[in-house]
C-alpha cells in the first residue's frame, strides 16, 4: 500500500521519560513505506520482539486485504469484478462503511470511489496527464457512490458499474494504525510512538513525545514543535507527485467534487486528533479543497490542523490551529 506523502515533514523525539526496563525501537518497510516503533516498557525484550512480530503479521493480513498494488489482494479483486454481489472480509467492509461515512461528513471531498482516476498515476515517476482524465463520460461512469450498495447483513457489496475500482490510500494506514495501538493497549504498553508513512500516533503515560513539523519544501527546514502524547498526526501534500498536461504541473491530488485535479502548490496539511483514521481521512480531504474551502472546513468542524505554504525560500502559515483566532 502506497500513499504520497513529503515523508519529512514529521520527526518525533522523546522530551521526558520515567526510566523504563527498555528502550525498545523497531524500523521496517511494510505496505512500501516506513514503519518505525518505538516501546518504553518493563516489559522483556524478548517479549517485546513477539509483540513486534504480531504487529507485522497483523500488517501483512491488512495488506493482503487494502493493497490496490497488489494484483491478488482482495481490494484488486473486488476492483475486477463486475455488475455482482460479492462477499468481502469483516476488516474490508468496515473500512469501505468508514469511507462512505466520512463521504457523506466532508460533503463528497473525501471519496475511495476514484480508484479508476488515480490508477493512472505513476508512484516511481512523474507523468504525462492522461487521456481519461480529461473524458468525463469516463469520470462520471466509473466513480461515484450511487454505483455501490453495502449489504451489511452479509458484508457484501454490490458494484453498480464494472469499471468503478476503490483506493483505499487515504485512510488504510490510519485504519492499521488503530489496529496497532488497540493491540499494544491489550499487552498493557502505556508508551509507545509508531511513525508508518507520515502517520504518527503515541501512547504517553510517562513519557512525553514531541514532535517536529516540517515546512513543505524540499531542504530540511523545521517549522515547529509539538507535543503528541495519546494523539495522532497526518500529514497530506500537494508537493510530492507531478502530473504535466499542456505545460502546466498538477498535482497527483484529485478533487473529487469538481473533478478536477489540482494544480501543484508546496502546501502541506496536517491534522491532529485523537483518532489516527480521521487523521488520515481529513488531511486527505482538506488537501483536495481550494484554500478558501479548506479553511472554511477546518474552522466549521473546528479540526486542529496546520496548512503551510513554501513559495520559493518563504513558508507561510496558512492555519495553525494553536496560534489564529477561529
Amino acid at each position: 500500500m502506497k500513499k504520497v506523502y513529503f515523508l519529512t515533514f514529521l520527526t518525533f523525539f522523546l522530551i521526558h521519560t520515567n526510566v523504563y526496563s527498555y528502550e525498545y525501537e523497531r524500523s521496517f518497510i511494510s505496505w512500501g513505506t516506513n514503519f518505525d516503533i518505538r516501546i518504553n516498557s518493563d516489559i522483556p525484550e524478548n517479549d517485546l520482539d513477539d509483540i513486534t512480530q504480531n504487529i507485522l503479521e497483523i500488517l501483512e493480513d491488512l495488506n493482503k486485504k487494502f493493497n490496490s498494488y497488489d494484483k491478488s489482494s482482495e481490494i484488486s479483486k473486488l476492483n475486477l469484478t463486475k455488475k455482482k454481489e460479492e462477499k468481502i472480509s469483516k476488516e474490508l467492509f468496515d473500512i469501505i462503511n468508514i469511507s462512505k461515512n466520512y463521504h457523506n461528513k466532508t460533503m463528497g471531498y473525501f471519496d475511495i470511489t476514484i480508484g479508476a482516476i488515480t490508477e493512472q498515476f505513476s508512484f516511481e515517476k512523474n507523468n504525462e496527464k492522461t487521456e481519461l482524465l480529461k473524458n468525463n463520460k469516463f469520470i462520471k461512469n466509473c466513480t461515484g457512490w450511487d454505483k455501490i450498495e453495502l449489504k451489511f447483513e452479509n458484508s457484501s457489496v454490490m458494484k453498480k458499474s464494472d469499471c468503478l475500482k476503490f483506493d483505499l490510500g487515504g485512510l488504510a494506514e490510519g485504519y492499521a494504525i488503530k489496529k496497532i495501538i488497540e493491540f499494544l493497549e491489550f499487552y498493557k504498553i502505556e508508551d509507545a510512538i509508531i511513525n508508518f508513512g507520515g502517520n504518527i500516533s503515541t501512547l504517553s503515560k510517562k513519557n512525553k513525545w514531541l514532535i517536529k513539523i516540517l515546512e513543505p519544501r524540499v531542504e530540511y527546514k523545521i517549522y515547529d514543535e509539538i507535543e503528541l502524547n495519546n494523539l495522532s498526526i497526518s500529514v497530506s501534500s500537494k508537493y510530492s507527485k507531478t502530473v504535466v498536461d499542456n505545460g502546466i504541473s498538477y498535482s497527483h491530488i484529485f478533487n473529487p467534487v469538481k473533478k478536477k485535479l489540482l494544480i501543484k502548490k508546496n502546501i502541506s496539511v496536517s491534522v491532529i486528533s485523537d483518532d489516527p483514521v480521521y487523521c488520515d481521512v481529513m488531511s486527505t480531504t482538506l488537501i483536495t479543497m481550494g484554500k478558501e474551502k479548506m479553511l472554511k472546513t477546518i474552522k466549521l468542524n473546528d479540526i486542529k490542523a496546520i496548512v503551510l505554504e513554501s513559495a520559493e525560500n518563504e513558508a507561510s502559515v496558512i492555519y495553525d490551529f494553536r496560534k489564529l483566532d477561529r
